[in-house]
């Protein structure tokens, strides 16, 4: 009996422990934020660079992406070792000579090929104690100096009238075909615009979960936004109204990117040239409570399977 309990002891505590580290993950992926951070730049004469970074807890997951002129691609690393990609791997393998089982697909190419193979005899001469070429069996190749009789090419056939009125005929036919898929097309988007429209406007249901979906999309913004946007823009034109322009839109845009960014305007050259950086973090329990909160939302489940058109009853 004795053992028995301890046995059970054992379990029980395995079992805690278990739980326990499942719910210490869990806590870690959602409520430890995934931090982000980019930055771009561009001089007047020179090209585009651009680098960007994630990371989660410490570092441990981490990705980076770079853009340079000498480095272009996706860095990986977990616990600061860096994820070889398939295609380095291959390569890698190559370069130490190690390769895949079978043959490669050029060596069977190769291997099926219909060029007749090449033979040589050979013969020894004991007199000069050395082997010569006797013979090359090779395939014939026949060179321009071959007194060969050309063959004569066949006259094209000639298209009777009745075959020419049938072509235009199956045109016309074909033609007439195609005239009527493309209204037919047209119909079908004229029903579906009235279907949506009434799913959308004539529908109070409908347009309480559009609110929700706005206003749920606006907080997931809000939480994945950059926190920090600084750097500065340089941009001129020759011409004095295109600069106005883009001050103009600058100005419209504002709210986004605030006073941290520095626009510098040239009147006066063509000049273009920049320097941006954003840092921000990404919260996964927001997330992950936006979708559920829109998942398990009625009138937002029955305004996908209306869109969808799977609930023919909600027009």
């Amino acid at each position: 009996m004795g053992v028995l309990i301890l046995i059970l002891k054992i379990i029980g505590i395995t079992l805690l422990v278990l739980v326990g580290l499942i719910l210490l993950v869990l806590c870690l992926v959602l409520f430890v934020p995934v931090r982000y951070r980019a930055d771009a730049a561009k001089g007047n004469e020179t090209s585009l660079s651009g680098h960007a970074r994630a990371t989660w807890l410490l570092s441990i997951l981490s990705a980076a992406y770079d853009y340079t002129d000498e480095k272009k691609g996706l860095t990986l690393r977990v616990f600061g070792i860096r994820l070889k990609s398939r295609e380095e791997k291959e390569n890698l393998k190559a370069k130490h000579g190690i390769r895949h089982k079978g043959r490669t697909k050029k060596e069977k190419h190769e291997d099926i090929s219909d060029d007749p193979p090449d033979y040589t005899i050979f013969e020894y001469d004991s007199d000069e104690d050395s082997v010569k070429q006797v013979e090359s069996l090779m395939p014939s190749v026949h060179d321009g100096n071959d007194n060969e009789v050309p063959e004569e090419k066949e006259a094209k056939p000639k298209i009777d009238l009745e075959e020419k009125i049938s072509r235009i005929y199956g045109f016309i036919l074909r033609f007439k075909d195609r005239i009527s898929d493309i209204l037919s097309g047209i119909g079908k988007a004229f029903d579906s615009f009235e279907y949506y429209s009434n799913a959308l406007f004539n529908d109070s249901r409908n347009r309480d979960a559009i609110s929700l979906i706005i206003k749920k999309v606006k907080r997931l913004l809000e939480s994945i936004k950059p926190r920090r946007i600084s750097g500065h823009l340089d941009y001129g034109s020759e011409d004095p109204a295109n600069t106005g322009k883009v001050l103009a839109i600058a100005s419209v845009l504002y709210p986004l990117y605030g006073p941290g960014i520095e626009i510098n305007p040239d009147f006066e050259n063509n000049l273009l040239s920049f320097d941006l950086k954003i840092k921000g973090r990404i919260y996964i329990n927001v997330i992950a409570a936006v979708l559920l909160q829109l998942y398990f939302n009625r009138k937002v489940r029955r305004f996908i399977h209306i869109m969808k058109k799977e609930n023919e009853n909600g027009k």
